[in-house]
């Protein structure tokens, strides 16, 4: 740096000394014998002094002139940036939300022609529901209280009216009067994320779907076992019954006159138990009254929901629990719901329909086919 400093001191020092060999002023030349050789010498270096600053004033207008060349190279290479760039962009105005300048870009998204958009506010080109949260991003922003950069995701309306998903970064101007908005389309990204969501609905729906299968299988399985059992039961009952009789007509031993009854009924009061069996845990034994809060039916399938809030799933219609357990104080209240009236707790009429409220909190609507039959068993 000091070398080439040097070197335009030494220029700028032969320059000097060629145009003082070329100019002739009055001024400078030699004068009578009164004036002294001081000042010859002083007017000399003036005269020197005013050639160096010329040729600096020469210089500073050569780089004044590059700079401005170049100044205006750059400004050129901005705007052609700015209005060819492939996003959009926008200037906006503090005052009242004016589009002050844009590109071609925001105004090919919208489908509006650019010029069209200048002096333009910006708000009516939002939806309604995201004019609140952009009302919110400008306020933060102008207010000076919060960053000068925000980005949000809003909803814009195009020329046809149609919804356009965009993000938009907004960064606040130095002179805190405008700002700048980058507006990127991101409506391919917000179907991505739709049809994911939907993809993972779907595959919890088949997950649920597969289970309740299974779930189904199973108990399918377990009241064909149950049958068999029964099967198995009621023939060894014929066999102790056959076999009673040819000990009572031996007279050599029980008296035919004692009731012969197996270990199950004996112990279980056939009035008030009943055996289900369940999927997940098997043959389970409920005292009806007590256990039991109401049935929910489904196709072959039936869900009791018990007093401690366990629910099992077991293998038959609505309608044969609905015969099997009338005797108990079960009524239907529903087609696809049977409640036990021991378990309501209260009931009253809402917009002219019965609303039974259960021990457990839950409350059943009586459907307007069963409300008479309801309203008889009750009185």
């Amino acid at each position: 740096m000091k070398q080439k400093k040097l070197s335009q001191e030494s220029k700028v020092s032969g320059k000097v000394k060629e145009q003082f060999s070329q100019q002739k002023h009055p001024l400078y030349e030699p004068e009578p014998e009164h004036i002294g050789g001081d000042i010859q010498d002083h007017l000399q270096k003036l005269h020197v002094r005013t050639i160096e600053l010329e040729i600096q004033v020469d210089s500073l207008r050569e780089a004044k002139t590059e700079i401005e060349t170049q100044l205006q190279r750059y400004i050129k290479l901005y705007n052609d940036l700015y209005d060819h760039a492939p996003v959009g962009y926008c200037t906006i105005a503090r005052e009242d939300g004016r589009i002050l300048k844009t590109n071609f870009a925001f105004a090919e998204l919208l489908g509006i022609q650019r010029e069209e958009l200048v002096e333009k506010r910006f708000l009516p080109l939002v939806s309604e529901e995201s004019r609140s949260h952009l009302s919110d991003v400008w306020t933060s922003i102008f207010s000076g209280s919060g960053l000068n950069k925000r980005s949000c995701e809003i909803m814009l309306l195009s020329a046809k009216q149609e919804p356009l998903w965009v993000r938009l970064d907004a960064t606040l101007y130095e002179d805190r009067q405008s700002c700048e908005m980058v507006i990127i389309d991101i409506g391919e990204n917000k179907k991505m994320q739709k049809a994911l969501h939907q993809s993972e609905i779907q595959i919890s729906e088949i997950t649920r779907l597969t289970d309740v299968a299974a779930q189904r299988t199973l108990v399918k399985a377990l009241h064909e076992c149950e049958q068999k059992n029964q099967l198995l039961e009621q023939e060894y009952q014929r066999s102790l019954s056959s076999l009673q009789t040819t000990i009572g007509n031996s007279s050599t031993s029980v008296s035919a006159s004692a009731p012969i009854v197996s270990a199950k009924e004996a112990d279980v009061p056939k009035t008030d138990y009943i055996t289900i069996s369940s999927a997940t845990q098997g043959n389970i034994m409920l005292d009806a009254r007590k256990d039991v809060l109401y049935l929910e039916g489904a196709d072959d399938y039936t869900l009791f929901v018990t007093s401690v809030g366990k629910e099992y799933l077991t293998f038959g219609t609505l309608g044969k629990w609905e015969q099997r357990l009338f005797p108990q104080g079960f009524i239907r209240v529903h087609r696809s719901t049977i409640v036990n009236f021991h378990a309501i707790y209260s009931w009253h009429y809402e917009n002219k329909n019965i609303v039974l409220n259960m021990r457990d909190g839950k409350q059943i609507r009586v459907s307007k086919s069963y409300k008479a039959y309801f309203l008889s068993y009750v009185r």
